[in-house]
């Protein structure tokens, strides 16, 4: 009966969904493994979307390196977002969302 109402009658808009008003589809279709796709580019070279003259190398399957220091993709979105004054040192990234690859951002790569 719950499920009938949440589902059918107090339909949430998908574009106020957010994970936590909203159970996330599961399965492997809905989950992003960012550490896959970093593995498929040991070596390239990545951009950073609001940047892309910015760059990180691919450096293993969880670090990237910029300015010579190695990085998870979401502390440097992060740190970036923060040297541009654009957040709080408390604010979080899904880094894959902010960085590409051959002009497709790392979320959407289907590898």
């Amino acid at each position: 009966m719950v499920g009938l109402l949440i589902n059918q009658v107090l339909v949430i808009p998908a574009a106020l969904r957010r994970s936590s008003n909203w159970k996330q589809p599961t399965g492997d279709d809905s989950q992003f493994d960012s550490r896959q796709v970093l593995n498929q580019l040991i070596g390239e070279t990545i951009h950073y979307g609001p940047n892309p003259k910015m760059t990180a190398v691919v450096v293993s399957d969880s670090k990237v390196l910029f300015e010579g220091k190695e990085w998870s993709l979401s502390p440097l979105t992060r740190e970036l977002k923060q040297r541009d004054g654009q957040i709080s040192p408390a604010s979080q990234f899904h880094g894959p969302t902010y960085w590409s690859w051959d002009d497709t951002r790392l979320i959407d790569l289907e590898i």
